[in-house]
């Protein structure tokens, strides 16, 4: 019998100030993607693969979409994990600091021309210079996702409207739940759009078995009191104009309100389809090796 290979997982961070994004696809789970995304156009270019894992909540683009700093483990010798900042949809490292571990690493763009760096110190690994135009703030390095996360959540507009309290499930509820922890009541994420409506990110449960790390479901509440559940996703986000863009089953789909003003998952499109990916070694241009 053979057995249907799980779908794409995606994860997606947009640039504050232009209608431009990063997609990270992972899978199989030791390989992943960096894929440009005009939210524009929906033009989509196709970029580097690692052979490893990137921390994808630990991750920000710069207000322009310029750079990407990341956090990344290969959990081999000399590296181990690092954080670097690249120019999407490459990863090629122009900035590099070495981790050694997976407790902490990443950053954010506090504005475009500085970085918070969730390390102990900001000393760049050997060969690699200081970019005289930006300024590197060290100040962490442990915790996991948290707190960068939550950090970049506020800071785009997301409002925490319900503390999830998770609890560490014992073997067998492991196995009958299939998650590691479970949140009881769940975290609840909440962004209003222009319209009024809101998008709420609703955390389950964490460490799942054969599956992606978090358990989430989106929803979409109206100001008129209707809920339409997105059900188990990876992403969702509003766009510039209003749009609901989410991503589910390895895909990613853009819903436009209706007549009524609102979301109907039936009249959603398909923008994207990233199942079929496969690993390709792709060089990066001579522009993505430099400042």
């Amino acid at each position: 019998m053979t057995t249907k290979a799980p779908p794409a997982r995606l994860f997606v961070i947009r640039a504050r100030k232009v209608p431009f994004a990063v997609v990270f696809r992972r899978g199989p789970s030791k390989l992943v993607r960096l894929i440009g995304w005009n939210t524009e156009t929906d033009v989509f270019e196709g970029g580097h693969w690692l052979k490893g894992r990137i921390y994808e909540r630990r991750c920000d683009l710069s207000p322009n979409g310029r750079y990407l700093i990341y956090f990344a483990a290969d959990h081999k010798s000399p590296m181990y994990s690092w954080t670097a900042i690249s120019k999407p949809p490459w990863l090629t490292a122009i900035s590099l600091w070495r981790k050694g571990d997976c407790w902490g690493g990443g950053g954010l763009f506090a504005t475009a021309n500085t970085v918070w760096l969730n390390h102990p110190t900001a000393r760049l690994a050997p060969g690699f210079e200081p970019c005289p135009r930006l300024t590197v703030k060290a100040a962490g390095g442990s915790g996991e996702d948290q707190p960068i996360y939550g950090m970049h959540l506020k800071r785009d507009g997301w409002i925490l409207v319900q503390e999830g309290k998770y609890q560490h499930n014992s073997s067998r509820k492991s196995r009958e739940t299939g998650v590691s922890f479970t949140f009881d009541p769940p975290d609840i994420w909440e962004r209003v759009s222009g319209s009024g409506a809101g998008l709420r990110m609703v955390t389950h449960g964490f460490g799942e078995q054969d599956g992606d790390w978090y358990v989430v479901t989106h929803e979409v509440a109206m100001p008129g009191g209707e809920t339409v559940s997105m059900g188990r996703t990876d992403w969702a986000d509003w766009d510039r104009n209003g749009d609901l863009l989410y991503a589910k089953d390895g895909k990613l789909f853009r819903l436009p309100p209706n007549h009524r003003g609102l979301f109907d998952p039936e009249e959603r499109r398909e923008l994207a389809d990233f199942n079929s990916d496969r690993f390709r070694a792709i060089p990066p241009p001579d522009d993505a090796k430099r400042w």
